[in-house]
């Protein structure tokens, strides 16, 4: 039965087009012998990306290596390496090119798993022979060893040598599994149980493989690109928010994180306004202005008292300083930042910002959610 195993996609290594490297082990019994291998590159949608092509190593000068073999069956070579289960494995590298279709179609499929991980399919392709041949069995009697009366009858008959008066010996058969010789050209073969002895056949399996989000971005997609990734590690906010308005506000970072991997800087634009006016600064106060009033906007109340209910009775007035604080950053990411891009107001897109930018924002407000969050938990027992 073939069996394939020890698969590995590996980045491509000094490779000028952008591709992948497979490799594996095809594990095939002693009476079949492969005879070419090829295969397919598919997503986990089941597109096909790329075809999986042979590639040679180069490992020896010798162009005549031995690289499988057939063993005939019913004779002591075969039953020692039956009993000692000895096995055929062949190892392969493939190369498969991926376009930048493929690449851009991977990266929206992986921006969907949870990890961000890779989930690909190999489907690989093998064509062999199976071999119906056995050992023939037949026995060598030299012509001294046989009666006198048998002896005399068998020297009457020609030798097909020139200068020989009969032949040195018969051929009879005489089954025996455990069959040996140690003639070199005794190993007579015949098809085993019909005419057919040889039989080409295909066999097809696919294999799952998956690549993690460190290893595709770091290993991979430098060398399957025209640019150099760079990740940024947004703050994880694992303590569910006991208060709505920042279990919302979390919510609405996760769509700014897809947003900034996807590359959509005015979605991230969008979902930090949408942070920082529906669920932190939704109050607002007039101030008088020299000779005018200005409308500021106010952290959330329920907020803060939520907040500084859990802190210490003699650190309250130094948190209220820092929630001030807090208001105060928030307040100039809108005005000196926010408000190039879009209009506060409106969301009208002014500017479409730069992936600078969109990092500079998306960190800084997950920074204060994750901060204001761990601040609104009640302390533990």
């Amino acid at each position: 039965m073939v069996e394939v195993s020890k698969v590995n996609v590996l980045p491509p290594d000094k490779w000028l087009e952008p591709c992948v490297i497979v490799e594996c082990e095809i594990k095939i019994p002693l009476n079949q012998c492969i005879v070419g291998i090829n295969g397919l590159l598919l997503t986990e949608d089941g597109k096909i990306i790329s075809r999986l092509e042979e590639i040679p190593d180069f490992l020896t000068q010798d162009n005549g290596i031995e690289i499988d073999y057939l063993v005939a069956s019913d004779n002591a070579v075969w039953n020692k390496m039956v009993s000692s289960k000895t096995e055929k494995v062949s190892k392969f590298r493939f190369v498969a090119f991926l376009s930048q279709n493929a690449v851009d179609h991977i990266e929206k499929l992986r921006e969907k798993r949870p990890k961000h991980d890779i989930e690909l399919h190999l489907r690989f392709v093998l064509k062999y022979l199976v071999s119906y041949i056995s050992t023939s069995h037949m026995r060598e009697v030299e012509i001294t060893s046989l009666p006198p009366q048998l002896k005399s009858e068998f020297e009457k008959i020609p030798s097909v040598e020139v200068g020989k008066k009969h032949p040195d010996s018969l051929i009879v058969y005489d089954f025996n599994s455990n069959f040996t010789t140690l003639r070199s050209n005794m190993w007579i073969l015949s098809a085993d149980s019909g005419a057919k002895f040889l039989a080409l056949s295909k066999w097809e399996k696919e294999y799952t493989y998956r690549i993690s989000y460190d290893d595709w971005v770091y290993d991979f997609l430098p060398k399957l690109k025209a640019y150099t990734t760079m990740t940024i590690e947004v703050p994880i906010i694992k303590e569910v928010p006991v208060y709505i308005h920042l279990a919302e506000a979390v919510d609405e970072l996760k769509y700014g994180e897809k947003f900034l991997r996807e590359g959509k800087y005015d979605e991230v634009i969008f979902s930090v306004r949408n942070v920082i006016l529906n669920h932190l600064l939704n109050e607002t106060e007039e101030v008088e202005v020299k000779d005018h009033k200005e409308k500021r906007r106010l952290l959330n109340k329920e907020l803060e008292k939520v907040i500084i209910a859990n802190v210490p009775r003699s650190a309250e007035n130094d948190y209220k300083t820092v929630l001030n604080g807090v208001q105060e950053i928030l307040n100039r990411m809108l005005q000196d930042h926010l408000s190039k891009f879009i209009h506060l107001d409106t969301g009208k897109l002014i500017l479409m910002p730069l992936k600078a930018d969109a990092e500079y924002l998306l960190l800084t407000i997950t920074s204060i959610v994750k901060y204001l969050n761990e601040l609104s938990l009640p302390p533990p027992k």
